[in-house]
């Protein structure tokens, strides 16, 4: 797991993954290859972990591509996970993609938060989406 902890912190500081000799992105996805040499599969933690760095480094591509394997494999991801996700779709404007994350929250059986459903008003705010934000507060106080 070293290997994997030297990635995540590359990524999360700015280091791109693509320019890495080892990556051979003709061959297979890259999701692939970090599943091939890394993690085992159905497990949660080291793809949150692994989301976290491309959160931080604001690869919203990288973190999509990490976030629809999990939901393809059935990779069943934690509260955490959701809001990792959700936070980088939210700092970059991406309200659809931030809507979704809090769908698959409810097919988790876990209902949002109010800091879910912050970070789902601050992605329709820097989305453009302003009008938005009464139905979102609406819902967000029909929870409590």
């Amino acid at each position: 797991m070293e290997t994997v902890s030297l990635m995540i912190t590359m990524i999360a500081g700015g280091v791109s993954i693509h320019e890495q000799p080892e990556f051979d992105r003709s061959r297979q996805s890259f999701c692939h290859q970090i599943q091939e040499k890394y993690f085992i599969f159905g497990v949660p933690q080291p793809y949150t972990s692994l989301l976290d760095a491309f959160r931080r480094s604001g690869d919203v591509e990288k973190l999509m591509e990490i976030w629809k394997l999990m939901l393809r494999e059935r990779i069943c991801g934690t509260r955490v996970t959701y809001n990792t996700v959700l936070d980088g779709f939210a700092k970059q404007g991406r309200y659809i993609e931030a809507r979704d994350v809090v769908s698959e929250f409810g097919k988790m059986g876990l209902l949002p938060t109010v800091m879910t459903y912050n970070m789902l008003m601050n992605a329709y705010a820097r989305g453009g989406q302003d009008s938005n934000l009464p139905q979102l507060l609406k819902e967000m106080t029909a929870l409590t």
